[in-house]
């Protein structure tokens, strides 16, 4: 798949910036721009992402409704974060922190979407209006003899994204397996 111009451009520059990290430090715009743009899989390159970044307008409120079509042997997790600068999400449920401890309508930078859900919502906003979007999963491990936590950062994850209209469609590799599923989960973004 021929990758276009634009595109290329981007992951060459992220590979420039993730090299100068390992001799000095990223400045605050270089630390601005990985986390403002999307990054693909580091193995099996561009369309697969790692992270996707949607852009949607700046300082409005977004409900956005969350559907899981899942059919993989454990549920796939979406993770959704304000992409750099200010901004919150607000579940539409009660959230716990890494702590365990519960809370209802606070705002939050990060919310991962854990099993047990069909549809669940939150309220999103942001003075870049970007927000970030990645997955992870249980997977039992042969070689350990465990259940372990992997995500798009694991050499075997990887999203693949379509949109229509204000709906994102995404299709997830489950770790271990060769293929995509037609659609893990979906995103729409309605404006308040």
């Amino acid at each position: 798949m021929e990758i276009p111009a634009e595109i290329q451009k981007e992951i060459q520059y992220r590979q420039t910036l993730n090299e100068k990290m390992y001799h000095t430090k990223l400045t605050e715009a270089d630390l601005e721009w990985l986390k403002t743009h999307r990054s693909y899989n580091l193995f099996m390159g561009y369309p697969y992402l790692l992270t996707d970044i949607i852009r949607l307008e700046p300082n409005r409120q977004y409900s956005v409704c969350v559907e899981n079509f899942s059919q993989y042997p454990t549920t796939i997790n979406p993770s959704f974060s304000v992409s750099y600068g200010n901004g919150y999400i607000v579940a539409e449920g009660v959230v716990r922190d890494r702590r365990g401890k519960k809370s209802l309508g606070k705002k939050i930078l990060n919310l991962t979407l854990m099993d047990g859900y069909d549809t669940s919502r939150f309220t999103f906003s942001s003075e870049l209006g970007l927000l970030s979007v990645d997955y992870g999963c249980w997977v039992y491990d042969v070689n350990q003899k465990m259940n372990m936590y992997r995500n798009t950062y694991s050499f075997d994850c990887a999203m693949l994204r379509e949109q229509e209209g204000n709906k994102y469609i995404y299709r997830c590799k489950y770790p271990g397996k060769e293929w995509f599923e037609p659609c893990s989960f979906t995103l729409e973004f309605t404006p308040i």
